[in-house]
């Protein structure tokens, strides 16, 4: 477990560090690659849904960062690989899903701050009531498989 912490520590960094390129003004430096960023984009909500918590929380950082600068344009499935997950009647994968959706929310909230507006917000907003009402019922005992 200490390895893949370390390796999603580093992810972590590199990603914060090295995930845009250089403006004009700026020296040049290292930047990741477009089509490492599409792989890493492609794979991060899954390695999120099947992480444990102590590496989840690592990759859900990198999920907040790549948000604030990819999605929606280059990150369009975002929102789409997290709904396949929480419709999913496999309950072991929810919580990795709304660790995903909390941080995309989080960040959809802070651009809200700046007058900035993502129609994705109401669809993460309805799949957020979808799913209380599914936690409700499967409380209650209503749900039916």
């Amino acid at each position: 477990m200490p390895v893949r912490q370390a390796g999603a520590i580093y992810l972590k960094n590199m990603v914060t560090m090295s995930w845009s390129e250089a403006d004009e003004d700026e020296a040049p430096r290292f930047h990741i690659h477009e089509q490492d960023r599409a792989l890493i984009r492609d794979a991060l909500v899954d390695a999120v849904v099947h992480a444990p918590q102590i590496i989840r929380s690592q990759l859900c950082v990198c999920i907040g960062y790549i948000c604030k600068r990819d999605f929606p344009g280059r990150w369009s499935s975002l929102v789409d690989k997290i709904v396949v997950y929480l419709q999913s009647p496999d309950a072991g994968g929810w919580p990795g899903a709304l660790s995903a959706l909390l941080s995309l929310v989080k960040v959809s909230q802070r651009g809200r701050n700046k007058g900035e507006c993502c129609d994705s917000r109401h669809t993460t907003i309805l799949w957020l009531v979808t799913l209380s009402v599914c936690i409700f019922k499967l409380d209650n005992g209503t749900l039916k498989s």
